[in-house]
């Protein structure tokens, strides 16, 4: 709300009446402008470091990716099947289709797979307790293969 008061101009607000034109200045001392601004520098070059972790952490894990994929590719096919069992990331499909692909295996290569196997259900508490009949049978040609046949 405007106001003519003496062929002065002033702003009517909560706060009271203040003339136009006019600012308020406060002074702050020095050492607290310095504290902000070294304040703001800290946390730009926080965040600065926490991307460049991200940045690190994100090409390590594509690094261990390509790595792990090199290694998978250069072993057999009986080999790549026990792997791909220690792989915290298989699917339990694809558990499914190696285990019965076990009898194709040598000798060695299906005692490595049945203790792959083994160490995978116990993982996932498939190996002892209340199971499945499909699930008992196939602990139990796993031990069968662990004990030698």
């Amino acid at each position: 709300m405007l106001m003519n008061l003496n062929s002065r101009k002033i702003v009517q607000t909560s706060a009271g009446n203040l003339p136009l034109g006019w600012i308020k200045l406060t002074f702050r001392p020095m050492e607290e402008i310095r504290e902000e601004e070294k304040k703001k520098r800290a946390e730009e070059a926080a965040r600065v470091e926490k991307q460049a972790r991200i940045r690190a952490e994100e090409e390590r894990k594509k690094r261990e990716e390509e790595e792990r994929k090199a290694y998978l590719e250069s072993l057999s096919p009986e080999e790549h099947d026990i792997e791909m069992i220690k792989d915290p990331n298989v699917s339990e499909q694809q558990v499914v289709e190696i285990y019965r692909k076990i009898d194709e295996f040598s000798e060695a290569n299906r005692k490595r797979l049945a203790e792959a196997l083994k160490d995978y259900w116990i993982q996932h508490n498939k190996w002892k307790g209340k199971l499945s009949h499909k699930q008992k049978q196939k602990v139990a040609r796993i031990k069968e293969i662990l004990e030698g046949e």
